[in-house]
């Protein structure tokens, strides 16, 4: 549930991040007799909705296939919104959007998969947020879109943040959610986000040394990176396909490549904090209140940040860890569908 009640976060002092006042924070005190939204029923299967395209990027990273997914083709008097997967997933954690009639009335949906991710490829082994955030600008613009926002789930909403800095003529509205502004930082540690070094490092070291060319992903680290980014939201036959999906983009020798540099992108990725005065448009930020890789004290932290937003709103939403799942993500929907009508130029 979310709170109906507007409060300015002021827990922090100015040693851990400036007090900035141009933010609306939400708490997650439950609301009683809240209704939630039902997602309207799929009118088409997953592969009718999601149509793939590819565009190469020869000047990016020694030359760039960008994979990406589009519900229909581009319809200017709609806004369009750019979806950006978390780490090590791809398209498929979109497929309820995709599917769902108030999402692809309401816009267009591309769904671009960050370098390292899902049939996306690249001819380095080294990127950072900055380098995907111009890949996706490039793809969003060679389809004619002229305006879009930016949505991006955990590592993805860096991501999205990052394309407003890039390009705020062509962002004009960014729904960061369970994400991140930080690098992996002390700071961010002692507000309870994850250790990524912990985490991750292991599996860094274990994957660089020679493997086997018939490489697969192993079973722990796939139920690992589950139960971090999506806790217990998603049912068990969604997380089996999960981990199938893990299995099969990162296979073999070139897969086990891939794994290993985005790893090492999300563990040494740098942090937006300096950068993000620059960002003008409205932020939507919605966090879920469960355990997640990102606090939501860290959010709250940064939401203050976005100092020069038209308006940066914070919603944490109460019995959710992951909001693209569970039942509460008809309520994350209906956030997302309204701010983009609201503020759609």
């Amino acid at each position: 549930m979310i709170s109906p009640s507007f409060t300015l976060d002021r827990s922090y002092s100015k040693s851990q991040l400036p007090r900035l006042p141009t933010f609306v924070s939400l708490p997650s005190s439950p609301l009683p007799q809240l209704f939630i939204p039902q997602r309207s029923s799929p009118s088409k299967t997953n592969l009718q909705a999601m149509k793939h395209r590819l565009h190469s990027i020869p000047m990016l990273l020694g030359g760039t296939q960008a994979s990406f997914y589009m519900s229909d083709v581009i319809d200017n008097a709609k806004p369009t919104i750019v979806l950006i997967n978390s780490l090590f997933t791809s398209a498929k954690i979109f497929e309820a959007q995709f599917e769902d009639q108030s999402w692809t009335k309401a816009a267009n949906l591309i769904c671009i998969e960050p370098l390292g991710h899902g049939k996306t490829r690249c001819n380095s082994s080294r990127w950072t947020t900055y380098d995907i955030a111009q890949m996706n600008i490039v793809v969003v613009k060679s389809l004619g879109v002229e305006k879009a926002f930016a949505l991006g789930t955990s590592g993805g909403g860096a991501i999205a943040v990052a394309m407003a800095i890039l390009d705020p003529i062509l962002i004009e509205g960014v729904i960061p959610m369970n994400a991140s502004m930080d690098s992996e930082s002390p700071r961010s540690r002692e507000l309870k986000c994850w250790n990524a070094d912990e985490i991750l490092t292991p599996y860094i070291d274990e994957f660089s040394k020679p493997q086997s060319t018939d490489f697969q992903v192993p079973l722990k680290f796939c139920q690992t990176r589950i139960k971090v980014g999506f806790g217990s939201d998603f049912k068990p036959e969604v997380q089996e396909a999960l981990i199938k999906d893990m299995q099969e983009d990162y296979a073999g020798d070139e897969g086990r490549k891939r794994l290993v540099s985005a790893a090492i992108c999300m563990r040494d990725r740098s942090s937006l904090h300096d950068r993000l005065y620059a960002v003008r448009c409205p932020v939507l930020w919605l966090h879920g209140a469960g355990p997640s890789t990102f606090s939501v004290d860290n959010a709250r932290a940064e939401i203050q940040l976005f100092s020069r937003s038209e308006k940066a709103t914070l919603q944490v939403i109460a019995g959710s860890q992951h909001l693209l799942a569970g039942p509460h993500a008809p309520l994350a929907d209906k956030l997302i569908i309204d701010f983009v009508q609201t503020w759609h130029k």
